[in-house]
Parts: C-alpha cells; sequence; structure tokens
C-alpha cells in the first residue's frame, strides 16, 4: 500500500470490492468509493447488489461517492430517475449519510436533482445527502456518522 499521505484519500484505507468501472474502499468507518468513469445506471445498479449482499451493517455504512472524475454532460433526467428507483429498492439505506463529492457544475446539477427527486420519492433522507465539490468537506460531514467498532468496516 502507498506511504499515507494528505493528499491520498485511500492512504489509510482498505480495498473491500474491486469492478470493472470503480472500486470501494473501507476506512474509517466509511465506504469510499471511487467513480472515474461516466456515471452510469450499470454501474449504480452493481454497486447496490453488492452492498445489498453485504448485509445490513453495510448497508448503513456511511459513504463518500467520489465523482470528480465522472462526466455527467449526457446524464439526463431519465437517468437521474433510474438511479432514484434503483435506490428505491433498498430501504434500508433510507437514512444512510452520504456525500456526493464533485467536480463540474454537470455533476453538481445532476446530484442535486438526484437528491430532489430521492426525496421527494421518500428514497432519501435529504438531511441526509450532502453534495460538495471538495472531499475534505465531504469527510467532516460524513465523520461524526461513521461506523465506530466495526472489525470489518474499520481498518
Amino acid at each position: 500500500m502507498a506511504q499515507p499521505s494528505s493528499s491520498n484519500p485511500c492512504a489509510h484505507s482498505t480495498v473491500v470490492a474491486r469492478f470493472e468501472t470503480f472500486e470501494v474502499r473501507a476506512a474509517y468507518g466509511m465506504f469510499y468509493i471511487r467513480q472515474p468513469h461516466a456515471l452510469t445506471t450499470e454501474t449504480h445498479r452493481i454497486f447496490l447488489d453488492w452492498l445489498n449482499s453485504m448485509g445490513p451493517e453495510a448497508c448503513a455504512t456511511p459513504t463518500i461517492h467520489d465523482m470528480r472524475g465522472s462526466a455527467f454532460d449526457d446524464v439526463g433526467t431519465e437517468v437521474v430517475k433510474a438511479w432514484v428507483h434503483l435506490s428505491s429498492r433498498n430501504r434500508n439505506r433510507q437514512t444512510t449519510p452520504r456525500a456526493m463529492i464533485v467536480g463540474s457544475e454537470a455533476a453538481y446539477g445532476t446530484m442535486r436533482m438526484f437528491q430532489n427527486l430521492s426525496d421527494a420519492r421518500s428514497v432519501i433522507d435529504p438531511s441526509k445527502l450532502f453534495v460538495t465539490y471538495s472531499l475534505a468537506d465531504g469527510i467532516r460531514w460524513l465523520r461524526p456518522h461513521r461506523k465506530r467498532g466495526s472489525a470489518a468496516l474499520v481498518t
């Protein structure tokens, strides 16, 4: 593993799942997902299926979705509605805190649309979803929500 570095958010993390388009890491009672490619409905489904297979504790684990490298130019309302529909299959995550780290205005607007549609359909508690441009702000916001004492999730 790389030497710890303040510029590397994964320096103290453990890979818990690898997929073709993303990987999931666990650190300090949180999941960190770096989404380096375009975020698709299929990618969202793969993540949710994996999470559901891990059980209720994993579903309740606060999550950082780092989407700064993702393209959002082709993500429209229908795709966002599909994400909300997929998310509705797992009501265990309704109150799970999530920080969405974005890198563009298009991404910010898309994730705010996801937040608003999720709230309108009672899929996600809007106070549990934080959209920001800053990874540091996302980590700070999630810190009080992290899962302490879980050997499976804390490294």
